[in-house]
C-alpha cells in the first residue's frame, strides 16, 4: 500500500509540472501575445515547485529503501 501511496503522491506534482509547462508551449506556440510576462512567469514558478516537491519525494523513497536494504544485509549477517 504504500508504494501505492508514493506514487499517488508523485504524480500529482509531475502533473502539475507538465500541465503547466504544456500550456505555456501551447500558447507560445499559437499566439506568443496570449500570455504576458507575469503569466508565464506564474506558470513557471508553479512547474518548477511541483518539479522539487516530486523530486523531495524521490529523494526520501531513496533514503527509505536505502534503510530497508541495510535492515536486510543486518539481518541476513545475523543468521
Amino acid at each position: 500500500m504504500k508504494e501505492r501511496k508514493f506514487l499517488h503522491d508523485l504524480s500529482n506534482p509531475l502533473a502539475i509540472g507538465y500541465g503547466n509547462c504544456k500550456i505555456i508551449l501551447t500558447k507560445l506556440t499559437k499566439d506568443s501575445d496570449s500570455l504576458s510576462k507575469a503569466d508565464i512567469i506564474k506558470r513557471l514558478e508553479k512547474a518548477v515547485t511541483a518539479f522539487e516537491r516530486a523530486n523531495g519525494l524521490i529523494a526520501e523513497r531513496r533514503e527509505y529503501l536505502l534503510a530497508i536494504d541495510k535492515e536486510d544485509e543486518t539481518a541476513g549477517k545475523a543468521s
